[in-house]
């Protein structure tokens, strides 16, 4: 979502006032794979660059050797989550914070709304009806929507965003 608001040109600060968004630097599982054991799921990255290889390699290398390091030691984003800390990340930055990365934990209805407003200021059409049934192109490819009042539209884009009641 992050690089979302950045390839809209979003003010991020923006968007987590309307969306009422939280920051987040990863998900941990508490309990997975199994009782006692905890897991983090970063959003950054792991480790750094060690002979101008990635960390994984070393990483690997280790386990080969019988070592057993605990991969979330290699991440800034685990460490901070543990010690209930945060730090935003410096695009400038070198070295492990540089790896640094965050989310936005967020309200999908409120995020829709904001993202609705976003592009009709830009100009974009949003239509609200029933598709009772589409036509194909003759390379598989969706051609035109006929709605149940009988109206039908052809476009270059479709979104669907009619959610769970889509299926």
């Amino acid at each position: 979502m992050i690089d979302l608001l950045r390839f809209l040109s979003i003010n991020e600060a923006d968007f987590v006032k309307h969306t009422q968004a939280t920051y987040k630097l990863g998900i941990k599982f508490t309990g997975w794979p199994r009782a006692g054991h905890s897991y983090w799921h970063p959003f950054g990255a792991f480790g750094a660059m060690i002979n101008l290889r990635p960390f994984f390699h070393a990483w690997q290398r280790a386990r080969a050797q019988g070592l057993a390091p605990r991969f979330n030691d290699f991440s800034l984003n685990a460490a901070l989550g543990d010690a209930g800390k945060f730090r935003f990340v410096d695009a400038a930055a070198q070295g492990p914070v540089g790896g640094l990365r965050h989310a936005l934990h967020f309200d999908a209805g409120l995020v829709a709304k904001y993202l609705r407003s976003y592009s009709e200021r830009l100009g974009v059409a949003r239509s609200e009806r029933t598709v009772a049934q589409c036509t194909l192109r003759e390379d598989g490819f969706l051609d035109e929507l006929v709605f149940t009042d009988g109206s039908r539209l052809q476009a270059d884009l479709y979104i669907d965003c009619s959610g769970f009641r889509g299926y």
